[in-house]
């Protein structure tokens, strides 16, 4: 207690008219300071125009009018640059513009707004004060972890006089603590409190500005609605923002200017009573910004199209599913399916002739039976895991994958069907732009899911822990249940994809598509192409007595492909086929059965066959040429017919030729031509 004493003298002993954390005497409006920063774009050229004459003749169109000592307070805001001390040589700033595109008011401007008040930092440039040269202080976050702190310790309020005396006189965060310890004796306030009240015209400017602390009767508290979201929201998830504010705030350089100045998506309003985080993708994991909601990745066979996917998605939840020509609808998303389940028996008591009777198992028995039961396929599945993730997140929401292959190979609008609707995602926040309504079946089994703690004899793993809360995700949404947006997708009413469903899916371009996908189709993804390249490494084909590099056989035989097909849909990817476990090489069976058959059936059948000419024998080559029997009758590849096709491919320069097992016992002692290479032959 005597410490504490202690303190509290040396808190009251140090300060004196200036310590207290003052700002401009200008209107404190952020609104007002936005529309003057407009009156300030509206001048034309500024080496010409006298700003202060300007603003006294100039006024907005709804009447605004006001002085030009205005723009200090847009420079603390980030609205305008803070160069040198003349007007003229000033700009205004991305977060200026950004907020141009929405109604002063709108929850877009409200959200931004917010932001540049967290952002905002006690610094000598704008308020003239001498003594905060070298504060490090953001008044917003250092108040609320001050009030905090003490809430933890029991205590909901403080007196403004105390606020003024020992928290708004402070000059470095990691003053916190002492100020804790000192409001914690409830101790008096300074006597300079009135001189404080006169000049800390930062605290009317956030009060005037968010709805983050309550005043009451001369008490100061953290609004109630704030307490455990505004924490949750900055200090257990911390945004990387903060960091970057703290860390470049010694003084007003490049590096604080370049965080006040650019929208960094806080995405939180504080001018709201009951708030909510701004809902965007900005939400969503930091590696996934840049990733497209629904993206289809296409290109030739092999080129590593699927493995890509798996690389970017290692780690999270993935639903996985592939399209055929039977794929539909119900296998998509989901159907009433028949299934074996137990059944509760009655037993009905047997009465015999002489009228006597007996009962079996005194009432119930169970049975295995056939009954039917909604089965949810991928995207069901997928919409679930998503709607889960997203409501019970907090800070980051997790991503869910719904990744399906070889989408071009099913009927999409069949697939789809009214689903397409959801594919139109909003460029803002990612939602559904177009919600539909569901069908009883699908909006029973969604409500479900949501609601039960079991699904079946299994615990139910989409089971919502909060309350789904999206109000405002869709523009002008009005409900036809007399309800609302989050109650609507809660109860399954409505189908809407969130900002945290990513639809990947996989495109052969050599594939015979049976149903080819629409524009309309086409135009809500993203399109992602992979190129063949050298993968490096360094796999080869290799025979008994040969073998040869197989991307430069890559290479040569997608030129063919290219001559004879006029296109590079056919072309191979350096993935299209691989060596046996723990090998480095291509085998003559896997080379004939996927290469060769692919070359032979879907690229070169109507066209030029001539690199199939591997007999000399004349005639039309026959895919039969690469196989032959074996004494034992064993159908086994044809190595000469393999060696003289990858020739013909390839050119001779580029086959490598070794000396088998059994030409080098016949050789041995004998001087044999040395070829033009010698490597170690396969085992």
């Amino acid at each position: 207690m005597e410490e504490s004493k202690d303190i509290i003298k040396a808190k009251l002993d140090s300060l004196n008219d200036s310590s207290i954390w003052t700002f401009a005497k200008q209107d404190t409006n952020f609104e007002n300071i936005f529309k003057a920063v407009c009156i300030f774009d509206s001048i034309t050229d500024l080496s010409e125009v006298n700003v202060e004459q300007y603003f006294a003749s100039h006024s907005l169109p709804d009447g605004f009018r006001c002085n030009h000592r205005m723009l200090s307070s847009a420079q603390l805001f980030g609205l305008l640059t803070k160069n040198s001390s003349s007007y003229s040589n000033e700009s205004v700033t991305p977060v200026f513009r950004e907020l141009q595109n929405y109604p002063i008011g709108s929850r877009e401007f409200n959200v931004i707004k917010s932001e540049q008040l967290l952002k905002i930092k006690i610094w000598a440039i704008i308020n003239k004060a001498d003594n905060t040269n070298n504060h490090q202080i953001l008044p917003v976050f250092f108040i609320f972890d001050v009030l905090y702190k003490l809430h933890e310790c029991g205590i909901e309020d403080i007196s403004l006089d105390q606020l003024y005396t020992y928290v708004m006189t402070c000059s470095r965060k990691e003053e916190a603590e002492n100020c804790v310890e000192c409001l914690l004796h409830n101790p008096p306030e300074s006597p300079l409190t009135k001189t404080f009240a006169s000049k800390c015209r930062m605290w009317t400017l956030i009060t005037n500005n968010s709805k983050l602390f309550c005043v009451s009767e001369g008490r100061v508290s953290i609004n109630p609605n704030y307490l455990e979201f505004f924490y949750n929201h900055f200090y257990m998830n911390k945004k990387n923002v903060i960091d970057a504010v703290l860390s470049s705030i010694l003084e007003y350089h490049d590096a604080y200017k370049a965080v006040l100045t650019t929208v960094q998506g806080l995405n939180i309003d504080l001018t709201d009573e009951s708030p909510k985080e701004y809902i965007d993708r900005r939400s969503v994991k930091e590696d996934l910004k840049e990733l497209p909601i629904q993206q289809i990745t296409y290109g030739a066979p092999g080129t590593g199209k699927s493995h890509g996917i798996k690389d970017l998605t290692v780690g999270e939840s993935v639903i996985r599913t592939t399209f055929h020509p039977d794929s539909d609808y119900s296998t998509f998303v989901g159907a009433y399916k028949p299934v074996m389940e137990e059944s509760e028996m009655h037993v009905v008591p047997v009465v015999l002739n002489n009228g006597a009777s007996f009962e079996q198992n005194e009432g119930t028995f169970k049975e295995k039976r056939i009954s039917y039961k909604f089965v949810k396929q991928a995207f069901l599945k997928a919409y679930l895991g998503a709607w889960k993730k997203f409501a019970d997140s907090e800070g980051v929401i997790k991503p869910q994958f719904l990744i399906i292959e070889e989408i071009n190979r099913g009927n999409c609008a069949q697939i789809f069907g009214d689903l397409f609707q959801l594919l139109d995602r909003n460029d803002e926040n990612n939602f559904s732009s177009y919600p539909i309504d569901a069908d009883t079946d699908l909006q029973r089994e969604i409500e479900l899911a949501f609601a039960s703690e079991k699904d079946g004899d299994y615990p139910n793993p989409y089971k919502l822990s909060k309350d789904i809360e999206i109000e405002g995700a869709v523009d002008d949404y009005t409900s036809n249940y007399g309800s609302t947006l989050s109650t609507d997708v809660q109860k399954g009413r409505i189908l809407l994809l969130p900002p945290n469903l990513y639809i990947l899916a996989t495109m052969n371009t050599s594939d015979q598509s049976l149903f080819p996908i629409d524009s309309a189709f086409k135009r809500r993804w993203s399109w992602k192409y992979v190129k063949i390249t050298n993968a490096k490494k360094g796999w080869t084909i290799k025979g008994p007595d040969y073998s040869c590099d197989w991307w430069t056989f890559i290479e040569e035989i997608n030129k063919k492909i290219a001559t004879a097909t006029n296109s590079d849909d056919k072309k191979l990817g350096y993935f299209f086929c691989r060596p046996k476990k723990d090998t480095n090489y291509i085998d003559e069976s896997t080379f004939v059965a996927k290469v060769i058959f692919y070359l032979w059936n879907d690229v070169f059948k109507d066209n030029d066959n001539s690199i199939f000419n591997v007999t000399s024998q004349g005639g039309e080559p026959s895919y039969d040429d690469f196989y032959k029997e074996t004494e034992s009758g064993d159908i086994i590849p044809n190595s000469d017919s393999v060696k003289k096709f990858l020739i013909n491919v390839m050119g001779e320069e580029n086959i490598t030729l070794s000396v088998s097992r059994t030409e080098k016992g016949s050789q041995a002692g004998q001087a044999a031509v040395k070829p033009e290479t010698i490597t170690p032959s396969a085992e």
